[in-house]
């Protein structure tokens, strides 16, 4: 038997126990929920909760479209720790988010019952929430939140809506920013104008990202065109003959500074762009999530694929 397996199985006991003769899980429709009192505070729905687990996995642009939601649960209950759980690699897209109080990461890689897999997640939540949000549409968070044992579980309508105490239905009408949204509404929280989408970066990595820049030879006086071509499927990239002719179209008319991005493995993307082009681009590869961030945020124009960047 794997280490730390009989604290599992004792957990899965105690979480099947709890939820076996719970209420009926609430099922949400667009309706409004009760008003809100006089001074605009949120309505009691349910005892406000002390600690809220926010889970989203992945994918890159998935995970930054999160931070909406992160930013809406916060400011309205301020008192509350949010924790959110993602991925590893996309951790440091949280490290200086004033609204995440701390961070937990999941590898996909590892094995369920290993020391740095599922055993020790549901470890490590088991009883520490009151109230968890999935963010998914996935399996494996939907179990988690049930596994948490927290007293209020949010999830979108789906076939795992037996996992959580309250499924709200999905709205694929409006964007997946503003639809998170809705996930906070069995809180009492009704968002009326969608906060923005936000990276936060510490101000040493922007003075970084600006010398970098300037140790390129690219100028603060010229326009910065910057390009991501990649993506990570095939179906969601514009051929590189069409970047290279916008980039030298900007370069000519507006004397631009093409500046091309790539993440890991697609050199050769930028390297087709590049060959495609009339003119020479600046190429910038092998960075971190948050370097290429900082990088892209010193661009006057960015234009790229429906991805992540």
């Amino acid at each position: 038997m794997v280490k730390g397996s009989p604290r599992l199985f004792l957990i899965l006991f105690a979480s099947f126990s709890t939820h076996l003769f719970s209420p009926e899980p609430a099922q949400y429709n667009n309706s409004p929920l009760p008003a809100r009192d006089t001074s605009g505070k949120i309505t009691d729905v349910m005892r406000q909760p002390k600690r809220v687990l926010l889970m989203r996995l992945g994918s890159l642009g998935d995970v930054i479209l999160c931070t909406p939601c992160v930013r809406a649960l916060k400011e309205n209950l301020p008192d509350a720790t949010v924790v959110m759980l993602t991925e590893r690699r996309f951790a440091p897209l949280f490290k200086y988010n004033p609204h995440i109080d701390k961070i937990l990461t999941f590898s996909r890689e590892a094995r369920w019952f290993s020391r740095s897999g599922m055993l020790d997640l549901v470890c490590s939540v088991w009883r520490e929430f009151d109230c968890s949000i999935d963010l998914h549409h996935k399996f494996r968070t939907a179990l988690l939140g049930f596994l948490s044992g927290a007293e209020k579980r949010i999830g979108y309508r789906s076939v795992f809506s037996p996992f959580y105490t309250d499924s709200i239905p999905d709205d694929p009408s409006i964007h997946v920013a503003e639809a998170h949204l809705n996930l906070l509404r069995p809180l009492g929280i009704e968002v009326e104008k969608a906060p923005p989408v936000e990276l936060h970066l510490s101000p040493e990595m922007t003075i970084w990202a600006e010398e970098k820049m300037l140790s390129r030879g690219i100028a603060q006086d010229r326009l910065r065109f910057g390009i991501f071509p990649g993506a990570g499927w095939e179906s969601k990239r514009w051929r590189a003959e069409r970047f290279a002719a916008l980039a030298d179209l900007a370069i000519e008319r507006l004397s631009a500074q093409v500046l091309i991005f790539v993440g890991p493995n697609e050199k050769w993307i930028a390297d087709r762009v590049s060959e495609a082009m009339s003119y020479e681009p600046i190429i910038f590869g092998d960075m971190s999530l948050l370097e290429l961030a900082a990088l892209i945020s010193r661009c006057d124009l960015f234009l790229s694929n429906d991805t992540g960047p």
